[in-house]
């Protein structure tokens, strides 16, 4: 280890260094000598002399003109140490710094004993010398204790933390490696004045990002504090709703990590997500150990709990969801197809608010009682949608959380296409943000028209989202007469005795052909007189016109008329079709009427020689 300081040397060591004996010994004469004796007589002389090294010598006097020694020499000589000098006496230097803890008490502060030095650097033995000490700082304490055996003991307390140069005296001089750095730091925190920082106990944390509380300790006089024990401190953290009065003895502790800083600074550093949104309260605890002097437990540090609002995370495709959508009749009533929900139970009663809750336990927006029906749809069977009406959905945004996410501007995207997956110009929808029971909604509005298969492709930053794509069905409305379509006979000249057909079919206002039968439709056959003499007149043996339906939105007219009973040959006759005849209205609609030219057969066969034998019929192929 190197030498914290470099030791002055004192002029005395010279001496000692001089000395082949190193006892230092030196005569200083004998008085009065000759000279001072003036040739006189005394009866008392003094030697003077100084020894350096402590010791027991003997001590040889005698005449020196004579070589004879004094009565009694040798004598025995000890020699004992001076007093305290500042030049002698020294701090080890392998003493880098003097460490110690704040506070008053007997084991509070720094201590430190030396051993005084007389000048010719000989341990002292007895005490009495002017020994004191000081430190720059005067709201240290300093206290000096003279132990009597040549050493002394220095004591140093303050309430103040950090770092200090105290310096030892001896006659006023500071001694060899004085001053010395002092360090006085505190290792027992006091929980209640801990202080917290950081972005962790901000008012506005997003979901699922790592944000961090600093604790910074204090003692009981307010130090920074760094705790020796640290394996007795666990510290922690509870989210808990806001005013939800659960208990934080009892409450589960959230997941958070913790590490120290540093030895020196004491700084503790919690890391935690948030993951619920909503306004939270926030509690940080320590869960100390319990001793004789205190009780274990958590306690809650200064400031708990902190009011946080946290925000929702980002949307997230796989979380997000669409399980159905509703339909509105064009009269804006709905209609109910008694079919049970696949994903929400239907005798599951609504809250007070109007809302059902899913088994997550949140509230479900698909459900809210102001809002049209919801049909579920399954992955096999789509559902059947009316042409005219409108088929609202209404997707559903969590973050990877479960929390409801807000909709970032072209982010989610709606669009239909007759294939499952999104096609290049399949129609985009506009979405249009609604509140429901606290809920924001995002809904999209289609106003059907065409019949077919079709799906609903719901897109999260260009993903499918659970549930997409939602298949329904689009089936023709009530036909409307007007846009009926009759086909015939392309010929307008028809042969008697035969039958011909015409396909009708109908369609809705939208032209969809319908699907499926059961309309109310007649024909009849108009005869067109040929002047008032014409005897000829229609009656039921010698005309028909009948109806067949296919069930499938079409419907055969078979008519014709009979040679027997007709004079005047050619005959003209029409064929009128009509519509929606019933009790409410006996006369219905016609919807066609077509006139036709009837010869014999004969004479048909020559005005039409390359005609057939038989006339052709128009029959729809089924």
């Amino acid at each position: 280890m190197e030498a914290r300081y470099t030791r002055l040397k004192n002029p005395f060591e010279d001496e000692l260094a001089s000395d082949p004996e190193g006892i230092c010994f030196a005569f200083g004469g004998v008085d009065p000598g000759t000279m001072h004796a003036h040739g006189q007589l005394h009866d008392v002389h003094r030697a003077h002399y100084s020894v350096g090294r402590v010791g027991k010598y003997l001590l040889h006097i005698g005449l020196r003109s004579q070589a004879l020694p004094l009565p009694g020499s040798p004598f025995t000589l000890i020699v004992l140490p001076g007093s305290a000098h500042a030049q002698s006496t020294c701090i080890s230097p392998a003493l880098a710094m003097l460490s110690g803890r704040v506070g008053e008490g007997l084991d509070d502060g720094c201590r430190l004993s030396i051993n005084a030095s007389d000048k010719m650097g000989n341990l002292c033995i007895a005490g009495g010398a002017k020994v004191d000490c000081t430190c720059s700082n005067s709201s240290v304490q300093c206290k000096s204790r003279d132990n009597l055996d040549g050493s002394y003991t220095f004591e140093w307390r303050s309430k103040m933390s950090g770092f200090f140069y105290v310096h030892v005296l001896v006659e006023n001089q500071s001694i060899q490696g004085s001053p010395i750095k002092m360090r006085l730091s505190s290792s027992i925190p006091d929980l209640s004045k801990t202080v917290l920082t950081g972005s962790g106990i901000g008012k506005h944390i997003p979901a699922g990002v790592p944000v961090e509380i600093h604790l910074s300790f204090l003692d009981q006089y307010s130090n920074g504090c760094s705790p020796g024990s640290k394996h007795e401190y666990a510290f922690g953290i509870t989210i808990l709703p806001e005013r939800s009065g659960a208990k934080l003895s009892t409450a589960t502790a959230h997941r958070s990590e913790g590490k120290w800083s540093s030895e020196d600074t004491g700084e503790f550093s919690i890391t935690y997500s948030a993951t619920k949104a909503g306004n939270c309260e926030l509690y940080v605890w320590c869960d100390v150990e319990e001793k004789k002097d205190r009780k274990g437990g958590r306690i809650v540090l200064h400031g708990s709990p902190f009011m946080l609002h946290v925000q929702p995370g980002k949307a997230n495709a796989e979380a997000s969801e669409v399980e159905g959508f509703s339909v509105e009749g064009a009269d804006k009533s709905v209609r109910m197809d008694g079919r049970p929900s696949s994903g929400l139970n239907a005798a599951t009663p609504p809250s007070a608010d109007g809302a059902i809750a899913d088994k997550r336990g949140k509230k479900d927006a698909r459900a809210v009682s102001g809002l049209k029906r919801s049909v579920e749809l399954s992955a096999t069977v789509p559902s059947v949608v009316i042409a005219g009406d409108s088929v609202v959905i209404r997707p559903l945004l969590f973050d990877s959380f479960g929390n409801q996410a807000q909709l970032v501007t072209d982010s989610l995207t709606v669009q239909i296409s007759s294939e499952r997956t999104p096609g290049p110009h399949g129609p985009v929808l506009v979405l249009k943000p609604i509140i429901r029971s606290g809920l924001i909604i995002y809904e999209s509005r289609h106003e059907t028209r065409k019949s077919g298969h079709f799906y609903f492709n719901v897109l999260l930053y260009g993903e499918p989202i659970k549930g997409s794509p939602v298949p329904f069905q689009v089936s023709p409305a009530v036909h409307d007469r007007n846009l009926t379509v009759v086909e015939g006979p392309k010929l307008h000249k028809l042969t008697a005795d035969e039958t011909y057909t015409c396909i009708v079919r109908l369609r809705d206002r939208f032209c969809n052909y319908l699907e499926k039968g059961g309309a109310t439709v007649g024909a009849r056959m108009v005869y067109s007189r040929q002047g008032m003499q014409d005897p000829n007149m229609l009656n039921q043996q010698n005309n028909f016109a009948n109806v067949e339906d296919n069930q499938d939105g079409t419907y055969n007219v078979c008519f014709g008329l009979l040679a027997k009973g007709f004079s005047n040959w050619p005959l003209t006759a029409s064929l009128v079709i009509n519509c929606d005849k019933d009790t409410k209205d006996p006369q219905g609609f016609d919807v066609h009427s077509s006139t036709y030219q009837f010869n014999l057969a004969e004479e048909a066969a020559a005005t039409h020689p390359d005609s057939d034998a038989q006339p052709r019929l128009h029959r729809r192929a089924r």
